[in-house]
């Protein structure tokens, strides 16, 4: 039984209702078109952007730089060095070691701009390695390009290999053995085979000397450190610091440095007396320095030639005040060669005076007279 108050609800029919399923199919769809469009806009505005700078880079110096660098290969640093390092006097590397070297440096080096030799349309940048300039880019404008960008290109390349490779020279005693990396340099690398020791030089040339030691020359071209080791004649490595004549003149035993002190003492004593003849007795201060120098030698002439004009000495008296010997050394050949620095306080008519004087000596041991006698004597 139907209640008349109650209202009744019309029939709908199933298919006037739309489902669910079907309301998110559609939004679901539009989510998809309406991504790839904005993906599609984005992308495009990437490409966009991407060609923007990429142009921009383009445009800028230091682009056509680094891309040059960048492009070049061992082979094409091999071939821009070729000609140098065939070129190379003295190298105590191989050719292949060398251009290892070189591909180092390309690989870590840096850039910086030239404003100096720059100019608006054509910039300069050098390339260095370790603040060692070795090349220098100038870049030209090329034609305008995208988005209003002009890009760059490089005009001209100047190397400069002298920058990365070092030449130098050691002289050494010629008993000495000098190597490089553990091979010893032969007879190609001798740039001077007779280099006078500066304690020696005058000496070189007086008739009474026969024989005299000389120094030996080496020139070595190399990349990277120094390598180079030198022997001495008893095969003991020499520091670089003592590759001098100081260190290799100071060749004298203990003993033989206090026999040729003492004679130094004795003759400057007596070779002052007898050039300021301050005691007007010529003969005997001749004699008297005679008994140490080599009789019949130069330099005895040379003493003997010098009595006529001592004879006009002004000197009223001289004091040998200290007596300095800078360096000793035996030659190896029978003399021993050192120079003296003394101080000679003089009393003339304008009173006392102090002088310093420099003589060189050479000497020969014997056994009258003393233990040594004078063959050379050169003031300088």
């Amino acid at each position: 039984m139907t209640d008349s108050n109650t209202p009744v609800m019309p029939e709908v029919s199933e298919a006037a209702v739309p489902t669910q399923p079907k309301k998110r199919r559609g939004f679901l769809k539009f989510l998809l078109i309406y991504g790839i469009v904005l993906l599609v806009i984005i992308f495009a505005g990437l490409a966009v952007f991407w060609k923007y700078i990429s142009a921009y880079e383009q445009s800028r110096p230091v682009t056509a730089v680094t891309d040059y660098v960048g492009s070049l290969d061992s082979g094409d640093i091999m071939s821009l060095a070729q000609e140098y390092i065939s070129g190379l006097d003295y190298k105590v590397q191989s050719d292949d070691e060398l251009y290892t070297y070189l591909d180092t440096i390309f690989n870590g080096y840096e850039y910086a701009k030239s404003t100096s030799r720059s100019t608006e349309d054509n910039p300069v940048y050098v390339l260095r390695n370790n603040g060692i300039v070795f090349a220098e880019i100038t870049l030209s404008r090329g034609q305008e390009g995208a988005f209003g960008f002009t890009p760059w290109t490089v005009s001209s390349v100047d190397y400069n290999f002298d920058t990365l490779f070092t030449t130098a020279t050691v002289t050494v005693p010629s008993d000495y053995t000098v190597s490089f990396n553990g091979s010893r340099l032969d007879a190609k690398y001798v740039s001077g085979n007779a280099v006078k020791y500066d304690l020696l030089e005058q000496f070189y040339d007086n008739t009474d000397i026969t024989s005299l030691p000389y120094l030996k020359e080496y020139t070595y071209t190399y990349a990277g450190d120094d390598l180079l080791d030198v022997k001495d004649s008893s095969g003991n490595s020499v520091p670089a610091e003592n590759r001098n004549e100081e260190y290799y003149d100071n060749n004298c035993t203990a003993e033989e440095k206090e026999l040729i002190e003492a004679f130094a003492d004795e003759f400057v004593q007596r070779y002052v007396r007898f050039t300021s003849n301050a005691d007007w007795n010529t003969s005997a201060n001749y004699y008297s320095l005679l008994e140490y120098v080599v009789s019949g030698s130069q330099l005895q002439q040379r003493l003997l030639e010098a009595v006529a004009g001592l004879g006009f000495a002004s000197s009223m008296g001289d004091e040998v005040q200290s007596i300095v010997i800078n360096h000793y050394m035996n030659t190896g050949t029978g003399y021993y060669a050192f120079d003296v620095t003394y101080l000679v306080e003089t009393l003339g008519q304008n009173g006392y005076v102090t002088t310093t004087n420099n003589i060189k000596l050479a000497i020969v041991p014997r056994d009258d007279y003393g233990t040594y006698a004078a063959i050379a004597l050169y003031t300088y």
